[in-house]
Order: C-alpha cells, then sequence, then structure tokens
C-alpha cells in the first residue's frame, strides 16, 4: 500500500470536482459552484487563484486539498489558506489526511511561508478532532464572510466601504 501526494493537474477536474461535491455534501451544504471548466480555469496557469494537492492511494484518487496564498501582516510572513481538505471515507483514518497537510507545510516553507490557516465547520466533530491534533484553534476570532448580495452591496459603494 503506498499513498502519493502530487499537484493537481488538469485532467483531474472530475476528480476534485466530485470530492468537492462530496464535502458540501458532508457539511450540509448546497452544491459548490466549483465545476470542471472553472477548476480549469481558476487553478492553474500564470494568474491560478488556487493550487490544489491530490493523494493517490495505490493509484485510487483518496482526497485533495485546494489552497492560496495568504499573508499575515502582524509577523510579516507569508502563509497559505486552505479553502478545501477532503478525504474519501475509504481512505479515512489511514493518515492521508495529515500526508495532504504535511506536504503543503513542506510546499508552503520551500517558498518562504511560516504558517497555514484553515476554518473548519463549528459541528464537524471529526474534523475539528482531526485539527486539535495538529495545533490550536483560535477562539478569539471570529470569520466573517460576504454572501453574493452583501459583497454586491459592498462592491457598489462608490466610497470603497469606508
Amino acid at each position: 500500500m503506498s499513498l502519493l501526494i502530487r499537484p493537481a493537474r488538469p485532467d483531474d477536474a472530475a476528480t476534485v470536482v466530485a470530492f468537492c461535491r462530496a464535502l458540501s455534501a458532508h457539511e450540509g451544504l448546497d452544491p459548490p459552484g466549483l465545476d470542471e471548466g472553472r477548476f480549469r480555469a481558476d487553478g492553474f496557469g500564470p494568474d491560478a487563484a488556487f493550487a490544489t494537492l491530490v493523494a493517490e492511494w495505490d493509484g485510487d484518487a483518496a482526497g485533495y486539498l485546494l489552497h492560496c496564498p495568504i499573508y499575515d501582516t502582524g509577523e510579516g510572513v507569508r502563509g497559505r489558506y486552505i479553502a478545501d481538505l477532503f478525504v474519501a471515507d475509504w481512505a479515512r483514518r489511514r493518515g492521508v489526511g495529515r500526508a495532504l497537510m504535511a506536504r503543503l507545510a513542506r510546499e508552503a516553507a520551500a517558498g518562504g511561508g511560516r504558517y497555514l490557516v484553515w476554518t473548519a465547520m463549528r459541528d464537524n466533530a471529526a474534523a475539528r478532532a482531526f485539527y486539535d491534533s495538529l495545533s490550536e484553534g483560535l477562539d478569539d476570532l471570529v470569520v466573517y464572510w460576504t454572501d453574493p448580495s452583501a459583497f454586491a452591496r459592498l462592491a457598489g459603494d462608490p466610497a470603497g466601504g469606508s
């Protein structure tokens, strides 16, 4: 049995999108807006919005981690934001998630990064237990998110939102 963690390729689009849909379903969310075309357009090339790692167990896709750059002005350091981490049911408890996180940490460090940031759904006990085994959560922070209508209102503000 062998585990391989590798950068995603454009031909991984169907697999990653299927995993992304499974993650949304697992979290009780609506189907994601990410489709195969958007994955290929936004995940590759000189202006890529994100990068993806794919885990394979004996050649079968076992999971993925989608991430993008982030910056901490307080410390003056680069990091990576983990947008999605998903491991297929059959591959869980085999070290796949930890291997994906470790690979990203090594890649971030090689590029001058010093930290990773991610979020978890409050009621996803399994994910939170896994994440607690890697790091401490930050109880003093609140995550804010603009839904499409709030974003449109903010983007349409001629004063720049201030």
